[in-house]
């Protein structure tokens, strides 16, 4: 997922309940899907500090920063 940190409330709110539960129910559908998927994610900006300032949900921010961070290229030597 690119920009995150470009997500309205509304949505954040829906990727963390998939986030959290591992299950997603489809626009219409009666019953929930179980999902075993990795996310990515990317944001030009730093996700604390929106978190901070309240444009991103503090828990959210949480629940991607616990798994693997995968420094910027920019600081990879070539």
């Amino acid at each position: 997922m690119d920009e995150i940190g470009n997500l309205g409330y509304d949505v954040q709110v829906s990727l963390l309940r998939v986030v959290q539960e591992r299950k997603m129910r489809r626009v219409g559908g009666i019953k929930d899907i179980e999902l075993d998927v990795r996310i990515i994610i990317a944001s030009n900006e730093q996700l604390w500090d929106a978190a901070r300032k309240g444009k991103f949900r503090e828990d959210l921010y949480h629940r991607f920063n616990e798994l693997y961070y995968v420094p910027p290229l920019r600081r990879k030597k070539i």
